[in-house]
């Protein structure tokens, strides 16, 4: 039945593949250093969301169970397919295993490997483990993502969206960027800062992986969640307090990259953002605004100091990430295609794919963009378990 549905593609020369399927915090942390391994040398689109390191912290968390297919051949560590197991109610779905908070999802694999061939060899493996799922859901694929030719060669259909991102490597240096973009804009900006520094001391800090990004991260949470309760918006990133301990511990390793930053008025901030910064990619994670100083506009000037920043370190892409957004557009130089893929095993599976999220998850959205109260307390309370709201992402002011 899992082979069948899936219509996976042929393993025929899966004899050369030798596939583990890791489980247990154990097990993970014995195959760390061949995934690192694919991390320096391989492919795949995700960038920090594929990455051990930032993935870890997500491993234990109590919704989910790690189902991670490490395959291997001649020459060592091949590819690394990070699943989990995610139970709602009777429902078994496999995910990403960094769902809900990875903003790509791919597989991990070094630059020579038939990536059709060492995923079919997984697949078959997982087949043969026995290991029951009703539905296989795989969220924020990009249009580069390794894994998507093989969907789509297995006829499954893939929705559609954008991540907005700025081609830095295309300007000479900061300033030329900034006289790209929108010059009425630019010059609004500016003088919200002129005005801001008649108030007191502007300053744009960032600190990397450590205690610091930890207590920055800690307020940049703080700030989102007041922004979210005000705006009456949702997601499954806000919904487990697990989840959020799990990223504010990843911001505490210099290895997942981690970089946050604030705009601070004096000792007050007035923008934070949880990015991460992988080889010459930056990714725009989190953003959260202190609604008193909405008025400034201190999302779009802490972005602009982060641009700057990125412009000094080297950075050639800053990844606004999806979900889209008018004010990621305003400064984004060009976007990714973006799509879902989800599709079922069992006639459980068919109702979560069909009825759930093909039918219902859309109508819980629109019904959270404009409802009464009571229909927007139902409509949260059931995508908060089991879908995000699209514009529940990163913010901006």
């Amino acid at each position: 039945m899992f082979a069948k549905q899936m219509r996976a593609p042929e393993a025929s020369a899966e004899q050369t593949f030798r596939v583990k399927l890791l489980e247990d915090p154990e097990q993970l942390v014995a195959w760390a250093r061949q995934w690192r391994s694919l991390e320096d040398s391989g492919r795949g689109s995700g960038g920090i969301f594929q990455s051990y390191d930032w993935l870890r912290p997500m491993m234990a968390l109590p919704d989910r169970q790690a189902v991670v297919l490490a395959v291997e051949d001649e020459q060592g560590p091949a590819l690394v397919a990070p699943f989990c197991v995610a139970s709602f109610g009777g429902l078994r779905v496999l995910e990403w295993l960094g769902e809900p908070m990875l903003a790509y999802g791919d597989l991990l694999a070094r630059a020579d490997v038939d990536v059709a061939g060492g995923f079919a060899a997984a697949l078959a493996f997982l087949r043969r483990s026995g290991k029951r799922l009703d539905a296989v859901h795989l969220r924020k694929l990009r249009e580069d993502a390794l894994i998507l030719p093989l969907l789509q060669k297995m006829g499954l259909p893939v929705a559609s969206g954008t991540a907005p991102f700025v081609d830095l490597s295309a300007f000479a240096d900061f300033d030329a960027f900034l006289a790209s973009r929108n010059k009425r804009s630019i010059k609004g900006y500016r003088r919200r800062r002129r005005r801001l520094e008649e108030e007191g001391e502007v300053r744009f800090l960032l600190h990397r992986g450590g205690p610091e990004a930890q207590a920055l991260g800690r307020e940049t949470l703080s700030l989102k969640l007041e922004w979210m309760k005000v705006q009456g918006r949702i997601s499954r990133t806000f919904s487990s307090s697990e989840r959020l301990e799990a990223l504010i511990a990843g911001l505490g390793e210099p290895a997942t990259g981690a970089c946050v930053s604030g705009l601070f008025l004096k000792d007050r901030p007035l923008a934070l953002e949880i990015g991460f910064l992988r080889n010459d990619r930056y990714f725009s994670f989190i953003g959260a605004i202190d609604l008193d100083f909405a008025a400034y506009s201190p999302g779009n000037l802490q972005i602009m100091d982060t641009l700057r920043w990125c412009f000094q370190q080297g950075v050639r892409t800053f990844d606004f990430l999806p979900p889209d957004s008018d004010y990621k557009r305003s400064w984004a130089t060009g976007s990714l295609g973006l799509g879902d893929c989800c599709f079922a095993l069992t006639p459980a599976g068919r109702l979560y794919s069909g009825l759930y999220v093909k039918s219902l998850y859309p109508l819980l959205v629109r019904a959270q963009a404009g409802a009464p109260s009571v229909l927007r307390g139902l409509s949260s309370f059931w995508l908060t378990r089991q879908g995000e709201k699209p514009s529940a992402g990163t913010s901006g002011g």
